[in-house]
């Protein structure tokens, strides 16, 4: 399936391309975020767009960047 980019730029599939070190150390940053509630101020940063819908005004949608979305 087709997925959008999120704000920092790099598609989803990136992932598969890093070494196992560094999956690692990303799972752990991923549970630590899970245990605590909170993201990275650099990461927890929410972009919204506002798409024009056929009918007339807008849709929002929010912009999120990659590692959440894993």
């Amino acid at each position: 399936t087709e997925t959008g980019l999120g704000w920092d730029q790099w598609h989803p599939r990136v992932i598969e391309r890093l070494s196992y070190s560094t999956l690692l150390l990303l799972a752990t940053i991923l549970m630590e975020c899970e245990q605590t509630g909170e993201w990275p101020k650099g990461v927890a940063l929410v972009l919204i767009a506002l798409l024009p819908k056929p009918d007339g005004g807008y849709r929002p949608i929010g912009l999120l960047p990659t590692p959440p979305r894993i």
